[in-house]
C-alpha cells in the first residue's frame, strides 16, 4: 500500500493499526509515552503497561476506560474486530 497525501482515509493512513486506534486513542498513547520520556524511563512495553495500569486505576471516565483498554489490546498484539 503506498502513501497518497491527498486521500484521507484513516484507515488507509493507519496502515500498522488497521485504522483500529482512534485519534483520542493515539493522542492518549503519544502522552504516556512522552510523560515516560520526560521521567527519564526507558519505553518498552512494560513501562507502558504499568503508566496504563495507574492510569486506568484514577480513572472514572467509561469513555476513557475504553480508549485504554484498546490501548492495551493493541500493546498485547490483539486488535478489537470492529
Amino acid at each position: 500500500m503506498r502513501y497518497d497525501p491527498f486521500h484521507n482515509n484513516s484507515e488507509d493512513a493507519l496502515p500498522w493499526t488497521g485504522g483500529s486506534l482512534q485519534a483520542k486513542q493515539h493522542e492518549l498513547l503519544g502522552t504516556l509515552v512522552q510523560e515516560i520520556l520526560c521521567s527519564g524511563k526507558l519505553l518498552n512495553r512494560k513501562t507502558l503497561f504499568v503508566a496504563l495500569i495507574a492510569r486506568l486505576d484514577q480513572c472514572d471516565d467509561v469513555i476513557l476506560k475504553t480508549h485504554y483498554d484498546a490501548i492495551f489490546s493493541l500493546l498485547l498484539g490483539r486488535l478489537a474486530a470492529e
